[in-house]
């Protein structure tokens, strides 16, 4: 049996069922399967309870996905605002070759880079970033820089994006960003287990039962008939 793992799949799932009902009913007393489970009552609930469950997917999809992009928005222009920091950081008189190697191990951590990592002949950029790339990780490396520009008493920019109050409120803004990302993946990661549960996992979930009927339809359906090739033509598929 094929799989279809996008949410597309899981739609189309729930959409045949009532393309499948609407047969069913056609037959009317013909359809006596002796399976209880295959009963139209229960057909009936098991599509109301899918379509509940896809429901509550869709809805939590956009606050999630919305989410995700405005921390790719936020996280976007830091590697390029970092590159800028060091060069105004670079350009204070007195700094030690110690302080300016400590500025750029945060840097690097910020951007994701190690100082031992290799960039693979052919990478993407998106290759280029290793494990410290993770939002968290960054976010945590932006709090040590803001540390570290308050303890180097010659830093004292005129330019307010290089302050240090501007790095820490980029900290907490990253932050938040992660924590929204977090906030919603949660019901969003609930709300699919459960789907899944009813559509593809459970004893009697959706996929199982629906092919079971069609199965019952066949066996009492003309082989050459109209309908059987409607019935034919109506798939449900375990993502």
């Amino acid at each position: 049996m094929k799989k279809s793992n996008s949410e597309k799949g899981h739609a189309k799932n729930i959409a045949n069922t009532g393309l499948l009902l609407a047969l069913i009913h056609q037959k009317g007393d013909a359809y006596k399967p002796s399976n209880p489970n295959l009963a139209v009552k229960n057909l009936e609930k098991v599509a109301a309870e899918g379509e509940k469950v896809q429901s509550a997917v869709n809805l939590a999809v956009p606050l999630y996905s919305n989410a995700v992009m405005e921390r790719i928005n936020f996280y976007k222009p830091l590697n390029r605002y970092i590159t800028k920091l060091r060069k105004s950081y670079k350009a204070v008189y007195g700094l030690t070759p110690k302080q300016l190697e400590n500025f750029m191990t945060v840097a690097r951590r910020i951007k994701g880079i190690r100082k031992s990592e290799k960039e693979p002949k052919g990478a993407t950029p998106e290759q280029h970033s290793a494990s410290q790339a993770s939002y968290d990780q960054r976010a945590n490396s932006m709090e040590m820089m803001a540390g570290l520009l308050k303890e180097t008493k010659e830093f004292k920019p005129n330019e307010q994006e290089y302050k240090v109050e501007t790095v820490t409120n980029m900290h907490k803004e990253m932050v938040v960003k992660n924590k929204a990302v977090a906030s919603t993946y949660a019901p969003l990661n609930t709300a699919r287990l459960k789907r899944d549960k009813i559509l593809y996992t459970n004893q009697d979930n959706l996929v199982d039962l629906f092919n079971g009927a069609k199965d019952y339809l066949f066996s009492i359906l003309e082989t050459n008939s109209a309908d059987y090739r409607a019935v034919g033509r109506i798939r449900f598929r375990k993502a």
